[in-house]
């Protein structure tokens, strides 16, 4: 009898499953990648905040007379200057129940709710920075607050309702007012 020789061959291509296999891995990892680099991008975006508000605008102003403003509830922000209106690039946390008020002549609170339109949608807030560094003076009320934002120098400060930040408001003007007497 003959003996009957087996050749085994080896293999010379991936199969079908390994090349998937593979392909699944390399995605895998690319994904993570470029999920990882998404997450420090929108990390390194200011989100602005009601406390943090005045300081990343007066930053992203660049010294020239601008107004931030939002439509759609707050969701969409944009910065309006002499020349032109940009979406702002940051990230924005404010509430989409958030009031706005000011003071009238008689030291009264004044809700703010018209601030006009842009591309036939409502505003839904508005704030106004100056060249020189100061901002509009406003408080803010939303779920956690209301806010005193002073014009010129200090912190956004924290009050229990909107009567504790006019008193706020009050008397920083007045603070300002007396400041140079005694020269």
């Amino acid at each position: 009898m003959q003996s009957i020789k087996i050749i085994q061959q080896t293999q010379k291509a991936f199969t079908l499953l390994e090349l998937i296999v593979v392909l699944l891995i390399i995605s895998l990892i690319s994904f993570l990648t470029l999920a990882i680099v998404a997450k420090e991008d929108n990390k390194k975006k200011e989100r602005v905040e009601i406390l943090n508000l005045k300081d990343n605008l007066l930053k992203s102003s660049k010294n020239q007379n601008s107004t931030f403003f939002c439509i759609a509830q707050n969701s969409k922000c944009f910065i309006a200057t002499d020349e032109k209106v940009i979406s702002y690039a940051g990230v924005v946390k404010l509430s989409k129940e958030m009031e706005v008020y000011s003071l009238d002549e008689d030291t009264r609170l004044k809700k703010l709710d018209d601030f006009g339109k842009y591309r036939d949608e409502k505003i839904s807030f508005a704030y106004k920075l100056y060249a020189n560094g100061s901002a509009q003076p406003i408080i803010l009320k939303d779920e956690s607050g209301a806010y005193f934002i002073p014009s010129y120098f200090g912190e956004v400060l924290k009050a229990k309702d909107v009567d504790e930040a006019r008193a706020l408001w009050v008397d920083d003007e007045y603070d300002l007012k007396d400041s140079g007497a005694f020269y």
